[in-house]
């Protein structure tokens, strides 16, 4: 007596799983290709009061007691205000002054830095926005004290651009982004974006003295690894849509296929068998099992 080959009983529930699996991704797809709500409520404005900026002092350790509370209200506005909006403000600030760098023929040999101009000129960049990208060295995340905002934890981030160089900014954000990596010594987090509140010139200890730093105000940190080669996106986007669900019914034919094969191997081969090889009929048999 033939017995019926153990592949198919347990194939058929595994495929049934992974062609459910692959129309839950496909309807993830479907999903995330729709666009989100709009934000509901009047969003803040972009420009801050002039009141948060006038006991602002340069080159000074840490925050005094005068700018405890504008420190705050700054970087809750910064958390609550549109980040595209904020973005967009901040790159404005970049064209405006190198616009009115390159404008001026003193700097035709000199390269524009928008740090340099903000160390020289604290005062002309005083609440403006700015938009920064390069990679961060040190995060240090603190308590944030007591506050009217409902502020709970904060973090200091020492960002380097490619105009500052060896020069941090120093960043208080009220958020970092999830996933991004620790940055430990000589490996630096790389691809970060900020959007922000220049606050004051922030002075720390260096090396070469006591040196200044822009503080920066902001809401969440950004971090955007480029992502991968085109090749790999579109096969991993088939794998987990319809192109899985192919895959899929095509191994269950080549399994169907491949047993219909072996079942008419085994019989033709049975019917070869004379009736005194009873033993190496019951040998093949036993193989089979």
């Amino acid at each position: 007596m033939r017995t019926r080959s153990s592949l198919c009983p347990t194939v058929v529930p595994v495929c049934l799983t992974l062609a459910v699996w692959s129309l839950i991704c496909s309807a993830d797809l479907a999903a995330e290709a729709r666009p989100e709500a709009p934000a509901t409520g009047a969003p803040r404005p972009v420009t801050l009061p002039e009141e948060l900026l006038q006991t602002a002092h340069d080159r000074t350790e840490g925050i005094l007691d005068d700018e405890r509370e504008p420190y705050y209200q700054i970087l809750d506005q910064a958390r609550q205000v549109s980040p595209a909006a904020l973005t967009a403000a901040g790159s404005k600030t970049l064209a405006r002054t190198q616009a009115d760098f390159e404008r001026d023929p003193k700097n035709a040999r000199r390269k524009f830095s928008l740090f340099a101009n903000i160390v020289q000129h604290p005062e002309a960049f005083r609440g403006k926005p700015v938009r920064l990208h390069g990679y961060i060295r040190r995060v240090e995340s603190f308590d944030a004290g007591e506050n009217d905002q409902g502020l709970k934890t904060l973090h200091q981030v020492w960002l380097f651009t490619d105009d500052s160089q060896r020069n941090p900014w120093v960043v208080v954000c009220s958020e970092l982004p999830e996933g991004m990596p620790t940055p430990r010594p000589n490996s630096p987090t790389n691809d970060i974006y900020v959007s922000g509140y220049f606050y004051k010139l922030w002075s720390f200890k260096a090396e070469r003295g006591q040196w200044g730093a822009p503080l920066i105000l902001a809401g969440q940190l950004e971090w955007k690894p480029p992502p991968p080669p085109a090749s790999a996106s579109l096969l991993f986007q088939m794998l987990r849509g319809g192109g899985l669900l192919a895959v899929v019914l095509g191994l269950v034919v080549v399994i169907m296929i491949r047993s219909r094969n072996d079942r008419a191997f085994r019989a033709a081969r049975n019917a070869q068998l004379t009736p005194g090889d009873d033993e190496t009929l019951r040998t093949l048999r036993d193989i089979e099992h």
